[in-house]
C-alpha cells in the first residue's frame, strides 16, 4: 500500500518496474491525495514515483509505504 498524505498539493503517485514499465498509478484515491495498493514479488526492484499533478507546483508531502 503506497499512500501521500498531508499534503497541501493535489498528488499523483505511480509505481514502476525495473525497465520503467508503468504498473499502477493514482491521482485522487483519498481527496487529493493518491493511494494505491500492489502486490510487489520479493527481489524485483521497482520505483515509486510521487509528484504535484501540477507540475508548475511545488511544497511538501509525505508518502507512505506498507510493505508485508
Amino acid at each position: 500500500l503506497f499512500q501521500s498524505f498531508e499534503s497541501t498539493l493535489d498528488t499523483w503517485g505511480g509505481l514502476y518496474n525495473a525497465d520503467w514499465k508503468e504498473l499502477v498509478s493514482n491521482d485522487d484515491n483519498l481527496g487529493r491525495d493518491f493511494g494505491f495498493t500492489y502486490g510487489i514479488k520479493q527481489g524485483e526492484t521497482y520505483y515509486l514515483v510521487a509528484k504535484p499533478l501540477d507540475d508548475s507546483l511545488y511544497g511538501r508531502y509525505t508518502v507512505y509505504a506498507h510493505i508485508k
